[in-house]
């Protein structure tokens, strides 16, 4: 089994000239390149191996400095997921993708509402206030229904 010697991870973000300079971060396992619209990191293979959560690092410290970079600007920015590529000592390589999930919006005033969609198309999968008002609208319908069905002098209880 070949050794791995580094780890390559990219990410992409827009607006592609948010940062308006390139920018290189250098450690002392790993490399950061901030260029128009992407991102690339290197990481060294033995570190990688030992602390296999980098790209989860990496991406939070990214996080941080768009988030910083966008209290001085005031200008919104999405960045994507990494994708990973692992670059062993023979040349071969492998090629890792992780599909994104979806994101979860949650409000909170009286009732939680839980709203899910779908990443790409931004259709709602599932929206937790929209069902509840269907079935308090359904509830009516059932107590109308009883109510109908009673023989005339009876109380429904209702």
């Amino acid at each position: 089994m070949s050794q791995l010697d580094h780890v390559l991870l990219q990410w992409s973000f827009s607006p592609p000239e948010y940062f308006e300079q390139r920018i290189e971060i250098g450690a002392a396992h790993h490399s950061v390149e901030i260029d128009v619209g992407k991102i690339l990191a290197r990481i060294d293979g033995e570190h990688f191996q030992r602390d296999p959560s980098m790209p989860e690092t990496l991406h939070n410290e990214l996080l941080a400095r768009f988030r910083a970079a966008q209290l001085l600007t005031h200008r919104p920015f999405e960045l994507s997921g990494s994708s990973m590529v692992e670059v062993f000592k023979d040349g071969h390589t492998n090629r890792l993708i992780a599909p994104l999930t979806g994101v979860i919006a949650i409000g909170s005033v009286g009732s939680v509402g839980v709203i899910i969609t779908d990443p790409t198309t931004g259709e709602v999968l599932y929206d937790s206030r929209r069902e509840r008002r269907d079935s308090i609208k359904s509830l009516g319908m059932v107590s109308k229904t009883r109510v109908a069905m009673q023989p005339e002098g009876l109380s429904t209880g209702i």
